[in-house]
C-alpha cells in the first residue's frame, strides 16, 4: 500500500533468510530490471551502500541485529529510445537525469528518491507514494543561478524558482533529446532520443 505524506513508513521485522543482498543501488536496479522483464514475483532485497536510503536517514542496510526495517518501495521503469532506433527498458529505485551539461542547457531529473550526492533536489519526493517527481531546469537559467540553486539544494530551498519547474505524476515522457545523455542512479546510458517513465507502485520490499 502506498504511503501518504506524514504517515509512518516501514515495519521492524525479523531478518529474512532469503534476502538478496546488493552492494549498491545500481546492482539492485540490474536485478529489478531482470525481474520485471521476466515477470518474476516481488523480491526482498537489501542494499549495503544506498543513496535511496537517505529517504530514511540511513546509508544502507544494517545486518548488526536480528531485526531489520522492512519498507515498500515504488520502482520507476524507463523505456529508452536511442538515435539509431534501438529501444531498451530499465528499472530503478532512485533517480534519472537527462542533460548535456550541469552548466548549460536544459536538464530534467526524474525522482523516486530525492537525494543526489547529499542534495535534496526533489523535496516532495517519497519512494512509496505512487508518484514520480520531475524537476526541469530551463535552458535559459544562467550559470550564476545554477550555482546558487546547487548551493540551496542542500536544504531543498532551491524551490520555487522561475527557471525551475516541478511536477508530480504517475508517468512522464521526454522527447527530442538531441545532445542529451541519460544517467540512472549514477550509471551513464549515453545519448538518448526519447525516454518514457512510469511508476510501478509497491514493487519491491527493501530491508534496512
Amino acid at each position: 500500500m502506498v504511503i501518504k505524506r506524514g504517515e509512518d513508513w516501514g515495519q521492524r521485522v525479523l531478518r529474512p533468510d532469503d534476502l538478496l543482498v546488493f552492494k549498491n543501488d545500481a546492482q539492485a536496479n540490474d536485478c529489478l530490471t531482470k525481474q520485471f522483464k521476466s515477470s518474476l514475483a516481488n523480491q526482498s532485497i537489501a542494499i549495503l551502500k544506498s543513496n535511496v536510503a537517505r529517504s530514511l536517514g540511513l546509508d544502507g542496510s544494517n545486518f548488526s541485529s536480528e531485526t531489520m526495517l522492512r519498507t515498500s518501495f515504488d520502482v520507476i521503469e524507463v523505456e529508452i529510445s536511442s538515435h539509431d532506433g534501438a529501444t531498451s527498458r530499465r528499472c530503478f529505485l532512485g533517480n534519472a537525469l537527462i542533460r548535456d551539461s550541469w552548466r548549460r542547457g536544459a536538464i530534467t531529473g526524474i525522482f523516486n528518491a530525492s537525494f543526489i550526492a547529499g542534495r535534496d533536489w526533489a523535496p516532495r519526493a517519497h519512494p512509496n507514494d505512487g508518484k514520480l517527481d520531475v524537476l526541469s531546469v530551463d535552458e535559459a537559467m544562467s550559470l550564476r543561478q545554477r550555482i546558487t540553486a546547487h548551493r540551496l539544494s542542500r536544504s531543498g530551498s532551491h524551490l520555487p524558482h522561475p527557471h525551475l519547474r516541478y511536477l508530480q505524476s504517475q508517468s512522464y515522457v521526454a522527447t527530442d533529446l538531441e545532445g542529451a545523455t541519460l544517467t540512472v542512479d549514477s550509471v551513464d546510458f549515453g545519448a538518448v532520443e526519447s525516454c518514457s517513465f512510469r511508476v510501478i507502485p509497491d514493487a519491491v520490499s527493501i530491508y534496512w
